[in-house]
């Protein structure tokens, strides 16, 4: 896997989907690793189903059943189907696009999900396209996990990252995908195009250091020092060019012009 590779490359994805990763701006592995969560999810506040509105955004520890999987009625987009219950109630769960969580999980497995509520006519109180907890379901193994060094036992993120979504495709698509990116070569040797003078005096982590952060913080700390290091970048990069557009017309030939006076 290389990062100028086009996505469709590693990842089996459908048209609809390759449109909604366009919309989005994603095109290479690159972008991808590059498309940061918009928020974190805060996985330690966990809420009774009963105490749950319209709108809000939660997180919900409880046991799944009647999973089953199916196509919607009109647009026929595949989909999986569950509800989530606690000792206060039960949700209604929907995957659009992603029929292979409810094949995957199964009844009376305890999950920790996290979503946006909304009160829908035909289930009523449901939570759409929730994100799980990593450790809740097999293709992400934080048993090996980039934090973790030889000798030392997995570590918990302090919350979930919640990325941008498109039509067709979800933050847990996106938070899925980069996992596998995070743990290729071409990410683990990235080369830091940064000066080190400059990454050392204003005590910015290392380019592979930050994208480990900013998409699997640790801390709150680390996703912050992340971000910090790409709005360095931000500002670098537009100062550097400015020096170079300056240097440019530096050196523009021009005739001395004398006025005579009137």
């Amino acid at each position: 896997m290389q990062l100028h590779d086009k996505i469709e490359a590693h990842f089996r994805i459908d048209p609809g989907q390759k449109k909604a990763l366009s919309r989005l701006g994603l095109e290479t592995i690159g972008n991808l690793l590059h498309y940061f969560p918009s928020r974190y999810t805060d996985i330690s506040e966990v809420r009774h189903i009963n105490t749950l509105t319209a709108g809000e955004t939660v997180t919900i520890l409880g046991t799944l059943s009647k999973l089953k999987t199916k196509r919607s009625f009109k647009s026929k987009i595949p989909m999986g189907e569950a509800v989530l219950t606690d000792i206060t109630g039960t949700i209604h769960i929907v995957w659009f696009h992603q029929p292979y969580l409810a094949r995957m999980l199964k009844d009376g497995a305890t999950v920790r999900v996290t979503g946006k509520v909304s009160d829908s006519k035909t289930y009523g109180m449901t939570l759409t396209n929730p994100e799980i907890k990593p450790e809740d379901i097999l293709p992400i193994d934080l048993h090996d996990t980039l934090f973790k060094k030889d000798g030392e036992e997995a570590t918990h993120q302090f919350g979930y990252p919640v990325y941008g979504e498109s039509r067709g495709i979800t933050s847990l698509w996106i938070h899925h995908a980069i996992q596998k990116i995070l743990k290729q070569d071409c990410v683990k040797n990235i080369i830091d195009y940064l000066p080190e003078d400059i990454v050392t005096s204003y005590k910015l982590p290392a380019l592979h250091t930050a994208l480990v952060w900013i998409h699997m913080p640790k801390t709150k700390e680390h996703s912050e020092v992340a971000r910090k290091r790409f709005a360095f970048e931000e500002v670098f990069f537009i100062q550097l060019a400015r020096q170079q557009e300056r240097k440019e017309y530096e050196k523009l030939f021009s005739y001395k012009l004398t006025i005579p006076e009137t």
